[in-house]
């Protein structure tokens, strides 16, 4: 299937929008970037966003009648979605629609139907300058973490300088004061929003990770079942609202998150400008408890019978592994993140499509061949510890130097990993 090869990469966890209009003039396109004849100067937002391939996994909306000036400095630009056999989403959406190409086996389809369950629904960029502070976004894209719980995938863990991290958040909120005028909520109720909340449906969708016995309510307007069981999935835990958002967009997110993000899924409940602030103010001021992180599971000793190729293939290699490190002959020359190279991270030359190309390994930072079944000076394989290094970032201590796999998508299982451990001390024969 070579136009799936990247579709179970990453979702996101987060929403952005396009930025910089001054920057965006110096290569004569309007606000936005993308498409562009002219190619952005090397290092500008423009360029640093094209590489880190936003537009695999999010889009931006914008109104196709305004030009990018028209819309203001906090709208932002469209983000095109990239094109199917490069864009994660839009495959799995095509797949889910019965819009794939003819030329995959219905079969196949099928199979894939069932199957994929990643990077259905994920959050678009739209509005991000007029919702979220840039500091924060800089410190989410050096060190994601899980905004959405009910979202499976996150934001996967890039290897981005400061200074990418930077560009890309100037590109998406290109000015760090805010689209809204402050507001004081130092006088607000906290225990009245507490009520507001929990009234009006909101914990119904949102997680309030830190703060214990919030109530559940209905939600108060009519919503498709569809509508409101995406709008659940990809609502953000409000622990995180007063690191991602200043008082004042929350206030006017409350009273209509369209006017701030055009294709927010978000009902619009009716609420005074006094309940506002005091559900705001007991957003961003509410004493919060600390959140326990998932322990490291207990590794598994390896298995006494008999493990082949064939098993680890079907069951873990071809299952995920090969999304990002394929065969580039297959994929119109592009192998993946992970081998041919793409979101920031240059090719590893690691293809785990078939024993013959594991056997070739991976390039090492010398640029030579190496092994990732033989263990390393610790007796883990890098196959092993590239899993294992997934479930530590789960619990948030990140392995310095080794990348989690799969990356954002959920760790593993350590009986997954057990079977892959096995084949390797069993000399990983085919």
């Amino acid at each position: 299937m070579p136009r799936m090869h990247f579709s179970l990469l990453f979702s996101d966890t987060i929403s952005l929008a396009l930025g910089v209009l001054a920057l965006l003039t110096l290569v004569g396109c309007e606000r936005g970037g993308f498409g562009c004849e002219t190619a952005p100067p090397p290092g500008s937002p423009v360029a640093v966003v094209e590489r880190y391939e936003c537009n695999r996994c999010h889009s931006a909306l914008a109104q196709p009648t305004q030009t990018r000036a028209e819309q203001g400095p906090f709208e932002g630009g469209r983000l095109e979605l990239a094109e199917q056999d490069r864009s994660c989403t839009g495959c799995h959406n095509a797949l889910h629609d019965g819009e794939l190409d003819e030329e995959y086996p219905a079969e196949a389809i099928t199979h894939w139907q069932k199957n994929v369950v990643h990077l259905i629904d994920v959050p678009t960029l739209t509005g991000a300058g007029r919702r979220f502070r840039r500091d924060w976004l800089v410190d989410f894209l050096r060190s994601p973490h899980d905004l959405r719980p009910r979202l499976e995938a996150t934001m996967p863990r890039f290897a981005m300088p400061e200074k990418d991290a930077r560009a890309i958040a100037e590109y998406f909120v290109p000015t760090s004061t805010g689209a809204h005028e402050a507001v004081d909520l130092s006088q607000a109720d906290l225990g009245a929003g507490r009520a507001v909340l929990e009234s009006n449906g909101c914990t119904s969708c949102h997680a309030f990770g830190g703060v214990e016995g919030l109530k559940a309510s209905p939600v108060p307007v009519e919503m498709e079942p569809e509508a409101l069981a995406r709008a659940m999935k990809l609502a953000p835990d409000l622990r995180y609202t007063r690191d991602r958002m200043s008082p004042a967009a929350v206030v006017a997110w409350l009273e209509d998150s369209k006017k701030i993000k055009s294709d927010s899924l978000m009902p619009h409940i009716p609420l005074s400008e006094t309940e506002r602030e005091q559900a705001a103010a007991f957003i961003l001021r509410a004493e919060l408890a600390p959140v326990a992180r998932p322990e490291m599971p207990k590794r598994l000793p390896v298995l006494e019978r008999e493990v082949r190729y064939a098993e680890v293939e079907r069951e873990v290699f071809k299952k995920v592994c090969w999304h990002c490190h394929s065969d580039p002959d297959g994929n119109n020359g592009d192998g993946g993140p992970g081998n041919t190279g793409g979101f920031g991270f240059e090719g590893k030359g690691l293809d785990l499509g078939s024993y013959e190309a594991i056997e070739r390994g991976r390039l090492g930072e010398d640029g030579e061949r190496e092994s990732v079944v033989e263990p390393g000076a610790d007796g883990v394989s890098p196959l092993v510890a590239h899993m294992l290094a997934r479930h530590a970032e789960v619990a948030g201590e990140p392995v310095e130097g080794v990348r989690g796999m799969p990356l954002g998508l959920p760790p593993m299982s350590m009986e997954k990993i057990q079977l892959v451990e096995t084949w390797v001390a069993q000399g990983a024969r085919q």
